[in-house]
């Protein structure tokens, strides 16, 4: 191989590396894919443990009803 296709190849295999890079930021900034794992991440997790959802929701349920009685009490 003669120095000017090692060089070649050098080049060839940069630009494949930044493709591979550029792609990898733009799934990065993909809002709706980040958003899709993220939906896949949280199914993944309740399927494993829904407990800890339960209770959240529960604590965030009470949440809301405590801001909503406050306001009203508030007001009185």
């Amino acid at each position: 191989m003669t120095e000017l296709q090692t060089v070649d190849a050098r080049v060839l295999e940069a630009r494949h590396e930044l493709a591979a890079t550029l792609d990898a930021i733009g799934d990065r900034f993909n809002v709706r894919k980040q958003a899709a794992r993220l939906g896949e991440r949280a199914k993944e997790s309740f399927s494993r443990n829904p407990t800890p959802w339960v209770i959240g929701g529960v604590l965030a349920a009470a949440g809301i009803v405590a801001a909503v009685t406050y306001s009203f009490v508030k007001k009185s």
